[in-house]
């Protein structure tokens, strides 16, 4: 059984576009952590909720390096957040 949020198509995209970025992380040896309503959505499964983005939290130290190596992909935007998540 595949589960779907409320904006398929665009769910889609953002599940291609994680999987540039985790490809980007495998390749740096980075481990992230996905949170937000993807991570939201794979845990309730509620297919009423839409999901528009993907939130990934990496190790500060690794922050400069995985930007740089992203950049280089082109048409990706990020907000760096200056707080720690327990």
């Amino acid at each position: 059984m595949v589960i779907q949020p409320a904006n398929k198509k665009q769910f889609q995209n953002v599940l291609a576009f994680g999987k540039e970025i985790l490809d980007v992380c495998k390749e740096l040896s980075i481990t992230p952590l996905v949170y937000g309503s993807l991570a939201y959505f794979l845990h309730t499964k509620d297919e009423t909720l839409p999901v528009n983005d993907i939130d990934f939290l990496v190790p500060e130290a690794s922050f400069p390096l995985l930007m740089k190596r992203i950049s280089e992909l082109g048409g990706v935007s990020y907000k760096k957040m200056p707080y720690h998540s327990i």
